[in-house]
């Protein structure tokens, strides 16, 4: 990928900005139901969520796909389940799909986040605080986002 001028990006965002809908029509879906991660340990990653942040345990299951692999859902609140996956026989964590998730965010109260960071601070865990939202790494690099939403 090559850098662009300013004058390129400003032609690029307007060329962009040209296809978004008008029409008013609700989008026919329902929103984000899952997102499916792989970690390397299913218990420090539990550890991390369910311990640390405070996200309920759904369910554990067999994989369907793939029976030595463990499926856990967290309940991340919204409607909406962060599903882990560990696949303890495999020596490396498998990618699938083109690109990478830079972060996930995850809407938050004031209190919420600021519960998180205080719990972040106790287990000496890093982060990274920018206006009134909270960036911070799960045991496996993931970026986890607390957007804040009032």
């Amino acid at each position: 990928m090559t850098a662009m001028t300013e004058v390129e990006l400003a032609a690029k965002r307007a060329r962009l900005s040209g296809r978004i809908s008008g029409d008013g029509q609700p989008t026919p879906t329902r929103g984000v139901n899952h997102i499916a991660i792989e970690v390397w340990d299913l218990e420090r990653s539990l550890d991390f969520y369910c311990g640390l942040l405070g996200f309920p345990l759904m369910n554990v299951t067999a994989n369907r796909d793939e029976p030595l692999s463990t499926h856990v859902n967290v309940d991340i609140g919204g409607s909406m389940a962060l599903s882990l996956f560990d696949f303890p026989h495999l020596d490396r964590v498998a990618s699938e799909g083109a690109g990478g998730v830079m972060h996930i965010a995850i809407a938050a109260d004031k209190g919420r986040v600021e519960e998180a960071r205080q719990r972040l601070d106790e287990a000496g865990r890093p982060y990274q605080q920018i206006g009134g939202n909270l960036y911070f790494p799960d045991p496996d690099g993931l970026t986890l986002e607390f957007c804040l939403t009032e």
